[in-house]
């Protein structure tokens, strides 16, 4: 279950007389434009947009799946003081600044750049733009107020550094309220991006209404990116994992799908996934990235269902995927592709890649069934824990 936070968010443009209030506990959010007198509230509970002209006195309903999210364009020049999440400074409201587990309390930072005016590109912010292109980006969302899911950031972070070196990690969250959690994190770890989902630069903007843990998909198709990692903030990055990734990137192999428990059963992990565009001189991979992210973002509007973005990887994602993906099975090799490979290294003490360690009720989880022996690699039969 999805756990919004209970505050509502409001922001004003000068420069359009536009007032936008997200209301995370009712999914509600709604635009009112002063000039015009026009407004536009989108309903989670119904999945629908009302609008009201107050020229006509006319108001009407329409599917919200038909309404793309508006840009949230706040004015600011960059005269402003920065944000502390996009390189601004990090007061913690006045507290001592250290890593905290409970739950985020509100900030009074300012709310963005605005990015068309500042000339910053790519899909996160000005601290991950200064990065340059090339990037290879370990992505994930952050949402809601339970803190098993941002315990283990720090964790990550440090396991990145060590198994995926030159590797940056995104994180894509409204970070509002969030400092005393994060501001640590972007001091100890200079390959960290915090990224604002509220106001991403063009063409991506408010992103609120998407289903949160497609947020992290915003990198596809970025020109400034290299390759994607899709993970999941509870599960921890492992050497299994790495050695994985490792066989996957010194392939030719465009995507890369992992799946190592018996109940991995579907063709794409929403966290357990990968995609490059390096090896295309023609530049046409991006594109194609870029149009597939498009397209799941439309999808995603609105949407709040637990398994949602999975569905949707797998209808939208995984037709293209065929024949340029190396997928990675313990159990289910041969159901989804002809050619899925067997995990390169031996599991050991019943440990799997997508495990939910930093979750107390799932910390001791572990793998007891024997994969089939149609799994194990060639070399290693007796490798019955594969």
């Amino acid at each position: 279950m999805y756990t919004l936070h209970l505050r509502a968010t409001t922001t004003y443009n000068s420069l359009t007389g536009a007032t936008t209030t997200y209301n995370s506990l009712t999914g509600a959010t709604m635009t009112y434009t002063h000039n015009t007198g026009a407004s536009m509230t989108y309903i989670l509970s119904t999945g629908t947009i009302k609008t009201y002209d107050q020229t006509t006195q006319r108001s009407r309903k329409v599917p919200a799946d038909v309404v793309v999210a508006p840009e949230l364009d706040t004015g600011h020049s960059e005269e402003e003081p920065l944000p502390w999440w996009d390189g601004g400074q990090c007061r913690c409201d006045g507290r001592d600044c250290t890593a905290q587990v409970s739950p985020p309390e509100t900030s009074s930072s300012p709310v963005s750049l605005n990015f068309s005016s500042a000339g910053v590109g790519g899909t996160c912010g000005r601290r991950a733009w200064a990065a340059g292109g090339g990037q290879r980006v370990v992505s994930f969302s952050l949402y809601g107020d339970n803190p098993e899911y941002w315990v283990g950031l720090d964790d990550i972070l440090s396991q990145v550094t060590a198994v995926y070196p030159g590797w940056r990690v995104r994180l894509y969250t409204d970070p509002r309220g969030r400092d005393s959690v994060l501001c640590p994190l972007l001091g100890r770890h200079a390959h960290f991006d915090v990224c604002d989902i509220t106001n991403l630069p063009p063409p991506l903007g408010n992103l609120s209404l998407l289903l949160p843990s497609m947020w992290r998909l915003s990198p596809l198709g970025d020109p400034q990116v290299a390759a994607i990692m899709v993970r999941d903030l509870d599960s921890a990055i492992t050497d299994r994992e790495a050695n994985a990734v490792k066989e996957w990137l010194s392939s030719e192999k465009v995507f890369h799908v992992m799946r190592d428990h018996p109940l991995h059963d579907i063709a794409v992990m929403a966290g357990m996934w990968g995609a490059r565009w390096d090896g295309d001189p023609a530049r046409k991979m991006p594109t194609l990235m870029a149009t597939l992210r498009d397209t799941l973002f439309t999808k995603g509007m609105g949407r709040r269902g637990y398994f949602d973005d999975q569905f949707l990887l797998t209808a939208v994602v995984y037709p293209t995927m065929k024949g340029q993906v190396m997928a990675h099975d313990s159990y289910l090799c041969g159901r989804y592709e002809n050619d899925s490979k067997p995990w390169p290294t031996q599991r050991q003490e019943g440990a799997f890649v997508g495990a939910r360690r930093y979750k107390k009720q799932f910390q001791n989880e572990i793998i007891r069934q024997r994969c089939p022996r149609e799994c194990r690699p060639p070399e290693h039969p007796g490798w019955l824990y594969c």
